[in-house]
């Protein structure tokens, strides 16, 4: 979610303008948020309204429709095409669902059916049961290593996450992009090595690194603060809102939070203590552990 957004905002200027250096400028002027922050900010609202998702996704496109969305999605947008996609749209989207106090086979199943909104293709689907399946496998316990081994094999491009990927220059579908997304997260020494990694692996690089990013956030748990403050500085109000709500209700109202203000900065003020925002708390979920 918020590791989600860091990624994509990071990776946003090199999509187009790709690098393969692991040195890059983490924020410049230009990062800004792209489709895949705005698709993660629609899960989360869907979870937490219980809206219908594909009117969910529709309304928040329509609040920010020049976002770098794909053809694809456009056509779907437009009624042109019947959500088949083998991209990788359902895969950076999913996270939230993998902090959800579900049982697996729950989570598992409300993350198929959101994928197939629009990814309704063995490798749309594959791709955003990944990603949720290594989230919840490194909240469970399990470490970086022993999450990569068994995920190692799962489907059609997921043979090896080991880094260096094999796959050079990973474009958009789901089974070029997504196992290099979980290679950079898997073989990682830090949220920021991460997103390193998965930008320097050129292609398709605000999703890629927007996917490592949300698994990243579940292995390292909170983002740096001067990560999380270039995020508030980034995100429209509406867009914020959403993953404040969420983050109060279903994981750790303190995490969205960078832990001290900037000089005359009163936007970033501690999150309501109202029981409402906590309910998380009542199924055990404290600072994404359970």
């Amino acid at each position: 979610m918020l590791g989600a957004i860091a990624g994509d905002i990071i990776g946003s200027i090199y999509e187009r303008h790709n690098t393969t250096r692991y040195d890059f400028e983490l924020f410049t002027k230009h990062s800004t948020f792209t489709d895949d922050t705005v698709m993660t900010v629609a899960m989360m609202d869907h979870i937490l309204s219980r809206d219908d998702l594909n009117d969910t996704i529709r309304k928040w496109y329509s609040r920010y429709p020049r976002r770098g969305y794909g053809p694809g999605f456009r056509a779907w947008i437009g009624g042109h095409a019947k959500g088949m996609s083998r991209g990788n749209g359902a895969a950076m989207r999913t996270s939230p669902w993998a902090w959800m106090p579900y049982p697996r086979e729950e989570m598992m199943e409300n993350v198929e059916r959101c994928a197939r909104v629009t990814h309704d293709s063995p490798d749309g689907i594959a791709g955003a049961i990944a990603v949720a399946d290594v989230i919840r496998d490194i909240r469970d316990g399990f470490g970086k290593k022993m999450t990569r081994n068994g995920m190692e094999g799962f489907a059609d491009g997921y043979e090896r996450l080991r880094w260096p990927p094999r796959i050079k220059q990973p474009g958009g579908l789901a089974r070029e992009s997504v196992p290099v997304a979980l290679a950079a997260a898997l073989n990682s020494t830090s949220f920021e090595d991460a997103i390193r990694k998965a930008v320097s692996a050129g292609g398709d690089s605000d999703t890629i690194a927007s996917i490592a990013g949300a698994v990243a956030e579940a292995i390292y748990g909170r983002l740096p603060d001067d990560i999380l403050y270039e995020i508030r500085d980034r995100l429209p109000s509406d867009l914020m809102n959403v993953v404040d709500a969420f983050y109060y209700n279903w994981v750790d109202p303190d995490i969205a939070y960078p832990r001290t203000l900037r000089e005359g900065d009163e936007s970033g003020s501690a999150p309501p203590s109202d029981p409402i925002y906590r309910r998380g708390f009542a199924f055990g979920i404290i600072g994404g552990r359970r």
